[in-house]
């Protein structure tokens, strides 16, 4: 994704329950960003509303190319496949997080990933691509819904694997999620 001086960065963390975080970050700054609340019947006591967020991601090798590298189009193909491999479900005990800003982390379920590529090469591979996403948020009133609140040890370990990619997310957004 064409990581331009105006647009705000945006990431995705696998965070397992011991180990590394794997991070996907990527240059956001959505014409759009919707929230859904869906409130459940009956009585209210009894569930929580469902989160959802969606915003559109675009991974473009256009700049790449103006920079005369020549395998741009792999930028979109690798950008595309660790978008894939975060999205796939949680093995037991991990964790994913969306963060967006400096300020904002939520734990998120991908509920989906909508990608239509355009714009080919000659030998087909994409120089465009589009990607609806949804995120079923995974929140509590007091952050992280279980299993994730033991998950303590980890803020570092999250805070430091987002700085190695450019990423710097506030004490307070992590403390939020953390504790």
């Amino acid at each position: 994704m064409a990581q331009d001086k105006g647009l705000f960065k945006g990431a995705l963390i696998r965070v397992p329950a011991r180990g590394k975080p794997r991070v996907f970050v990527f240059a956001f700054n959505p014409e759009r960003l919707h929230r859904r609340i869906d409130t459940p019947a009956g009585d209210p006591a009894l569930r929580a509303p469902r989160h959802w967020i969606g915003f559109d991601l675009v991974v473009d090798a256009s700049d790449a190319l103006a920079e005369g590298r020549a395998h741009a189009a792999f930028d979109v193909l690798s950008q595309l496949a660790a978008l894939e491999s975060i999205a796939l479900p949680p093995a037991r005990g991990e964790a994913l997080l969306f963060a967006w800003g400096a300020s904002r982390l939520l734990p998120v379920a991908i509920a989906s990933l909508d990608i239509a590529e355009t714009l080919f090469d000659a030998e087909l591979r994409p120089l465009h691509a589009r990607v609806a996403v949804e995120l079923d948020v995974r929140e509590s009133a007091r952050g992280l819904a279980a299993p994730w609140a033991g998950m303590v040890r980890q803020r570092d370990a999250v805070r430091v694997a987002l700085a190695e990619r450019g990423f710097a997310l506030s004490a307070a957004a992590l403390d939020r999620v953390f504790g």
